[in-house]
């Protein structure tokens, strides 16, 4: 691994091609959720940041998807419930996110319209 490290390191083009490919990846990726009506609160190249009222259940939702996602519980009274989403790997994964994410907006309806949710 320390011989990968150090060419890896030592590869100029190979670096500026990988933070290209990472910040394409990035931008899809906030472009993908704001589609799905979770527009991000923030990102790196790595991941995008999303609070929602409903995070919790929207990450239920992806987990039972074989979505794997983050959640960030509330911390303050002026805070939301936030989810991190990582770069999918491959195109596979990128379908298998949207196909999801195409589901969640008739999802938080029905979550709105339950009487028992608070």
């Amino acid at each position: 691994t320390r011989y990968i490290a150090k060419k890896a390191l030592l590869d100029e083009t190979w670096q500026i091609k990988t933070k290209q490919n990472l910040t394409g990846s990035s931008e899809r990726l906030a472009k993908v959720l704001h589609q799905a009506g979770l527009a991000p609160n923030g990102g790196t190249a790595l991941f995008q940041w999303v609070e929602s009222t409903y995070a919790k259940e929207i990450y239920e939702v992806c987990a039972k998807k074989g979505i794997l996602i983050r959640l960030f519980e509330k911390k303050t009274k002026s805070s939301l419930p936030s989810l991190r989403f990582g770069l999918p790997g491959n195109e596979n994964q990128w379908q298998q996110l949207n196909a999801v994410l195409r589901q969640l907006p008739g999802f938080i309806t029905a979550i709105k319209n339950t009487t028992n949710y608070v």
